[in-house]
C-alpha cells in the first residue's frame, strides 16, 4: 500500500484520518477513520470509498454540508437556540408565524379570501406571512371552492 496524501482533522474527543491510498494495482481509494477516544483506549471505524465511487462521494458529501448550512454556528450556540432565534425574529414581523392554525383563523381567512382581500391584507390581519397565507389557502382548498 502506498500512502499518496495524509489529512487529520481532531477535536477534544475524536479525530478523523483522510487517506489517499493506493493498492498493489495501483488502484486508488480514500480511506477515513473515525478514532473515538473513551476513558477505555481509542475506538476506530473505518470507512472506504474506491477510486471509481469518489465523484458520488464527494458530491453527496457537498450536498449534505450545505444542506447543514455550514460554517458552523459561532461557538457556544446550539442548533436549538439558533432555530429559536430565528422563530422569534420572524414573529417580530408575524406574530402568529409558525403557529398552528385553528378553526376560527381559517375562517377569517375564508371571509376576507372570498371578499376578494388581498394575499398581503390577510396576512397583515392574521400576523402571518404571505407565503403561509398562500400555503393555507391552498390546503383549505378556497381557490377550487370559490374560484
Amino acid at each position: 500500500m502506498i500512502l499518496k496524501n495524509y489529512n487529520e482533522i481532531s477535536s477534544k474527543d475524536k479525530s478523523f484520518l483522510f487517506e489517499l491510498k493506493e493498492d498493489a494495482e495501483g488502484l486508488q481509494f480514500l480511506q477515513i477513520t473515525e478514532m473515538r477516544h473513551t476513558a477505555t483506549g481509542t475506538e476506530n471505524h473505518v470507512v472506504i470509498v474506491g477510486s471509481e465511487d469518489l465523484g458520488l462521494f464527494e458530491a453527496a458529501l457537498k450536498k449534505t454540508i450545505k444542506f447543514a448550512n455550514y460554517p458552523k454556528k459561532k461557538h457556544g450556540s446550539n442548533k436549538e437556540d439558533t432555530k429559536s432565534n430565528r422563530f422569534n425574529e420572524v414573529r417580530k414581523a408575524h406574530k402568529r408565524a409558525y403557529m398552528p392554525w385553528d378553526e376560527e383563523e381559517d375562517d377569517e381567512l375564508t371571509e376576507m379570501y372570498c371578499s376578494g382581500a388581498t394575499v398581503q391584507e390577510i396576512a397583515e390581519h392574521l400576523g402571518r406571512n404571505k407565503g403561509a397565507i398562500n400555503s393555507r389557502i391552498k390546503k383549505i382548498e378556497l381557490k377550487d371552492k370559490y374560484g
